[in-house]
């Protein structure tokens, strides 16, 4: 038998009612017991609303220390990755050098204003999902100001260490200082994509890996970069799986949305 706490995933939408859901769900929807094989089953139809089955997830403590977390995040979503790719996208295609490819990129990318960037977590977090935490029962205002207070300086560390460690954050001439660490992770994170690294002429391939390969092996630089590269290459596949990229011949894969 399993024990069935919370049902109320598709009755409620968040942005409507965040501060009703704990009540309403506790009164609407019961916890309850179910047979292991009647919930399996009930987990297989299709989502009117997502167009995908239930599913599960296991969550479990790990068996052992896991790595620190990455601190940055890409700004992108699905809808304006594709528009927001395809000049970078264009550049990597055309460049001839090493040098011509990094001056343009960070040309292009020195005034973060609508253009991908990263950011840290907390400063990329809605302001009404951190209003609905502080009124949970079980949110702890001391513990939270604390875990924010450390997680500024983790940020403020991070913003050092690349200053006196990353390659590719000293070549940066025209970058925006104020920006220069979010836009050095985002390169980073760009030229070492699947997509990014098909576009390339093999002489610029090897211009970066010999010059940006101490940036790559550093752990420190690595974890965030790996982690917005993941997130850029997730919003290629999806923008190919949608067929919502931006021009002929495809923004998000060579051969894809033409």
């Amino acid at each position: 038998m399993v024990l069935i706490l919370d049902v109320a995933r598709f009755k409620y939408e968040f942005s409507k009612a965040p501060q009703r859901i704990a009540a309403n769900t506790s009164r609407r929807y019961p916890s309850y017991w179910v047979p292991i094989r009647t919930l399996y089953e009930a987990l297989i139809p299709y989502d009117t609303e997502t167009n995908q089955p239930r599913g599960y997830c296991i969550l479990r403590r790990p068996s052992k220390p896991e790595p620190s977390p990455a601190l940055l995040v890409l700004n992108a979503t699905t809808p304006t990755w594709p528009s927001l790719y395809a000049p970078l996208a264009e550049v990597a295609t055309s460049a001839t050098s090493y040098e011509s490819l990094i001056s343009t990129l960070a040309e292009i990318l020195r005034s973060p204003s609508g253009l991908p960037t990263v950011t840290s977590r907390y400063e990329g977090a809605h302001p009404s999902t951190l209003a609905v935490l502080s009124k949970s029962p079980s949110f702890d205002a001391a513990e939270g100001a604390k875990a924010h207070t450390e997680y500024r300086r983790g940020v403020a560390r991070l913003y050092r260490y690349f200053a006196e460690n990353s390659a590719l954050y000293k070549e940066l001439k025209t970058a925006d200082d104020l920006w220069k660490t979010e836009i050095t992770v985002f390169m980073l994170a760009l030229l070492s994509a699947k997509d990014m690294k098909e576009r390339m002429l093999v002489t610029v391939k090897e211009g970066i890996e010999e010059r940006l390969s101490s940036d790559l092996a550093d752990e420190t630089i690595k974890t965030e970069v790996e982690n917005v590269r993941r997130q850029m290459e997730s919003l290629t596949e999806c923008s190919v799986e949608d067929g919502i990229c931006s021009r002929p011949g495809g923004c998000c894969g060579k051969n894809a949305c033409s």
